[in-house]
C-alpha cells in the first residue's frame, strides 16, 4: 500500500482537487494522511468531509510547525510499505500510484524518482521543464550523478520511498528548516539508497506558482533565503559526516556547496554579509579537512570566492569583491551576468523608463494578449474546478449521512 502524506495549511481552494486526483487513481491501494498544520481557513472543514466519505483519508491535527514537522507527523502515522509526500495544491496523474507500486515491486528499489509537468504549462520555463524530464536510469548504490543531474532536481513530491528504507536509515525531515527541506532530504537519502530508480514517466502535475505559498513568501527576502541555504548546507554536511559519506565524496559536496551558495553569500548587502560569511565559514571548517578547503581555494571556478569566505575577508569587500563576483558570475551563471549587465545599462541610460513609457502608449503585442487571455481562462477554470469539487464532495457526504 502507498501512504500519501499531505501537509495542509490554508489551501481550501486547491485541496479538494488534489485529494480527488488521488481518489480517482486506477490503483486504489492507498491511504491519504492529511496533516492539518493549524489552518485558519476552511481547509479543516474540507478534510472533515473527506474523512466522512472515504475511510482511506485520515486527518491529523498538529500545532503550526511548518511542512517538515507536518510530514514527520504523517510519516509516524503511515502504515503503507511505500511513502510519498504530496503537496496539497498539486495533482496526481491517474496512473501514478499504479506506476509507482509496480516499479517498487519489480525493482526492489529504496527510492523512485519520476518526472512531472508544469501546471499550468504557460507558467513553466525551459529550466523547470528540463528539471522535470529525467531519463530512465537505475543506480545501484550511490553515484554522484544522481545528485548532479539537473533532471533529478530534488523536489519533495517527485520521489517515493520504501518505508523499510526510511525506517532502516532513520530518515526524517529537519523541522528547523522552513526552506530547502527538499534539498536536505534528498541529499541525505540518495547516498544511503541501495537502489534508486529514475522514471521518465510524468506522474505529477506541479502547480508552478500559488500566491501565499512558503516559496512565494520568501522569494523577495534575499538575506533570509541565503541564510536558509546555509542552514540546508549545514544539515547536509551533518548527515554526510554522520554516515561518513564525506570520506569518499567530500570534494563533490564542496563543489555543490560552492555552486549552491558562494556567489549569493558574497553578494549579500554589507549589513548582513559578514555574519553570513562567518556562519558559512564555520560550517566548512567544521566538516571538511583543511586540505580539501585549500584545494577548493585554488580552483578556477570558485577559488577566489572560497578565499573570500574562509581565508581573506578583504576579498569580500570593496573592489576585490566586485571583481570576483563579476568573474564568478561570468564563469558559472553567464545568463544571469547578461541580465545584470543589461539591467545596469538600462538604469544608467534611463532606457528602461523610456521603454516602459513606449509600452504604455503602444497596444499590447499579440503574444502578451494571448498570455493575459490564458491566465484569465486559467483562473476562471481553477475557481470553477474547485467549486465543482467541493459541491460534489458535499453531495457525497450528504448521501453518506442519509445511508
Amino acid at each position: 500500500m502507498v501512504s500519501i502524506i499531505i501537509p495542509v495549511f490554508n489551501v481550501e481552494r486547491c485541496l479538494s482537487v488534489c485529494i480527488d486526483s488521488i481518489r480517482r487513481q486506477t490503483d486504489q491501494n492507498f491511504e491519504v494522511i492529511c496533516v492539518n498544520d493549524s489552518s485558519t481557513d476552511r481547509s479543516r472543514e474540507v478534510l472533515s468531509l473527506y474523512e466522512k466519505v472515504d475511510s482511506r483519508v485520515k486527518v491529523i491535527d498538529v500545532p503550526n510547525g511548518g511542512p517538515s514537522a507536518a510530514r514527520n507527523a504523517g510519516l509516524a502515522a503511515s502504515s503503507g510499505d511505500i511513502v510519498w509526500f504530496v503537496d496539497s495544491d498539486d495533482i496526481l496523474e491517474q496512473s501514478a500510484i499504479a506506476t509507482i507500486r509496480k516499479t517498487f515491486a519489480e525493482t526492489g528499489a529504496d527510492m523512485v524518482t519520476f518526472g512531472a509537468v508544469c501546471y499550468p504549462s504557460f507558467y513553466g520555463n525551459p529550466w523547470l521543464e528540463r528539471c522535470l524530464s529525467p531519463e530512465a536510469k537505475v543506480y545501484e548504490g550511490f553515484c554522484e550523478e544522481v545528485l548532479e543531474s539537473p533532471s533529478h532536481h530534488p523536489f519533495v513530491w517527485r520521489t517515493a520511498f520504501s518505508k523499510s528504507f526510511v525506517e532502516r536509515e532513520g530518515l526524517r525531515w529537519d523541522e528547523n528548516l522552513r526552506f530547502g527541506e527538499d534539498e536536505a532530504l534528498h541529499f541525505a537519502a540518495y547516498p544511503l539508497s541501495r537502489k534508486t530508480v529514475i522514471l521518465p514517466d510524468k506522474l505529477y502535475k506541479y502547480r508552478v506558482s500559488r500566491e501565499g505559498s512558503l516559496m512565494d513568501s520568501r522569494a523577495d527576502a534575499e538575506a533570509l533565503k541565503i541564510h536558509d541555504h546555509i542552514r540546508v548546507v549545514e544539515h547536509i554536511c551533518r548527515e554526510w559526516s554522520k554516515h561518513r559519506i564525506c570520506d569518499h565524496h567530500g570534494d563533490f559536496l564542496l563543489r555543490y556547496i560552492a555552486e549552491f551558495v558562494f556567489i549569493d553569500a558574497v553578494r549579500l548587502p554589507r549589513a548582513v554579509r559578514l555574519s553570513s560569511l562567518n556562519y558559512l565559514s564555520n560550517v566548512l571548517e567544521r566538516y571538511f579537512a583543511a586540505e580539501q578547503i585549500s584545494s577548493l581555494c585554488k580552483s578556477a571556478r570558485y577559488g577566489q570566492l572560497a578565499v573570500a569566505i574562509v581565508k581573506d575577508r578583504s576579498f569580500a569587500f570593496g573592489l576585490k569583491r566586485r571583481y570576483i563576483l563579476y568573474r564568478a558570475t561570468l564563469l558559472n551563471r553567464p545568463g544571469e551576468m547578461l541580465r545584470r549587465v543589461t539591467a545596469k545599462i538600462g538604469r544608467v541610460t534611463k532606457l528602461s523608463a523610456f521603454v516602459r513609457r513606449i509600452r504604455d502608449i503602444l497596444p499590447a503585442s499579440k503574444k502578451t494578449q494571448m498570455r493575459l487571455f490564458e491566465e484569465q481562462v486559467w483562473n476562471a477554470h481553477q475557481i470553477g474546478e474547485s467549486q465543482m469539487a467541493l459541491s460534489l464532495l458535499r453531495m457525497e457526504a450528504c448521501e453518506k449521512s442519509n445511508d
